[in-house]
């Protein structure tokens, strides 16, 4: 279970970059949703709200408001999808 959720985000960071070119915004949606749902409605760690938080920037990008917060939020995203998979 634990590596389905590393590669949902794995798909979920590379659905942002895929959004930059103007690609798959729709996929890019469902992750950011996704992520405010695992982050606060699913499990109750730091991480799992971190996650959540990563879902509510990539929402916000999604509107248009790209910060620095966002690649923040990516750059966990990445870091944690990679760990994830190779533990």
């Amino acid at each position: 279970m634990i590596k389905l959720f590393g590669a949902l985000d794995l798909i979920a960071w590379i659905s942002l970059i895929l959004f930059q070119f103007g690609l798959f915004k729709h996929l890019f949606l469902f992750f950011a949703i996704y992520l405010i749902i695992k982050g606060f409605f699913i499990f109750g760690d730091i991480i799992s709200i971190l996650d959540g938080l990563t879902g509510v920037f990539f929402l916000l990008a999604f509107i248009g408001l790209f910060s620095i917060f966002t690649w923040l939020s990516f750059l966990f995203l990445m870091q944690k999808s990679f760990l994830t998979l190779l533990l």
